[in-house]
């Protein structure tokens, strides 16, 4: 049965084999080289328009789409890149502003424990080491005006500049006594008559200035 559905084809390849087989024993030596040439030609040619060149082109997109693939591969590594640095110098601000926030928090935390621990200003203990300060320099203190509500004190008296200013060094030298108001009025060449008002700048009282 396959016999017999494939003999047909059989026929015509063997009819079409004859006729080539006469076609070339009519032709000369030379006609069958110039007919091999020509086939070769032809099937060459068919192979490149038909197998070559879109192989070619085909080989060509893709080395286009490759080189595009490493392109975009390349910016996207670039932005990672950038991204990641950028987060990284952002995390180190981060961890530096908090560094610093935590080292002012320590720090506030620190004076306020300081200024709860340490005593207010007493006027009259103040009173005695004024007049021992007096004692050791040409200072005369004529009169005190203590203020123990508003964590002052009022200071009358008389000596030269010189021994003023050390006055007011030695006031300032308390770590929160501060000299708030101060007068002078000359007594003589060498003299100068002052009154200076000593207060504690924590005080409690927040009108204690237009108190005095």
């Amino acid at each position: 049965m396959r016999f017999n559905i494939f003999l047909p084809l059989y026929n015509s390849y063997q009819a079409i084999q004859k006729t080539f087989e006469h076609f070339l024993a009519t032709k000369t030596t030379r006609e069958k080289y110039f007919l091999a040439a020509t086939i070769v030609l032809c099937v060459c040619f068919i192979v490149i328009d038909f197998i070559y060149l879109p192989l070619l082109e085909k080989y060509s997109a893709l080395s286009r789409l490759h080189t595009h693939t490493l392109e975009e591969f390349a910016l996207s590594s670039d932005s990672i890149q950038n991204a990641t640095s950028a987060h990284l110098e952002q995390s180190q601000n981060i961890q530096e502003k908090l560094r610093i926030t935590q080292e002012n928090i320590a720090l506030i935390q620190s004076y306020l424990k300081e200024n709860t621990k340490e005593p207010h200003l007493n006027p009259f203990a103040l009173m005695s080491e004024l007049i021992n300060f007096a004692k050791t320099h040409q200072l005369s203190l004529s009169s005190f005006s203590p203020h123990a509500t508003l964590d002052a004190l009022g200071i009358e008296g008389m000596g030269s500049f010189e021994e003023i200013v050390a006055l007011i060094d030695f006031i300032e030298s308390h770590r929160f006594f501060s000299v708030d108001t101060l007068s002078f009025k000359p007594f003589n060449d060498a003299l100068i008559h002052f009154n200076i008002m000593v207060i504690d700048y924590r005080s409690k009282n927040p009108i204690y200035r237009e108190s005095l």
